[in-house]
């Protein structure tokens, strides 16, 4: 007796093949959604970077011409 699914006329038959999840279009709203989230830890790391060797205070100054 064979090891593989064997049906009633005693043909072997292969397993179905897995379902097609997603398409095109899910991969690239994977690839924008990567893209925003690099974006944004790269702007967070640089805010992080920036408050602590930036310096603390900042001076404006006004022009009055006359």
């Amino acid at each position: 007796m064979s090891r593989g699914r064997v049906s009633s006329g005693g043909v072997n038959h292969a397993p179905r093949p897995a379902p097609v999840q997603g398409g095109n279009c899910g991969s690239l709203f994977r690839t924008i959604d990567e893209g925003i989230a690099f974006g944004v830890g790269s702007a967070v790391a640089h805010r992080a970077v920036d408050s602590i060797f930036s310096p603390q205070s900042i001076q404006h100054e006004t022009i009055v011409n006359g």
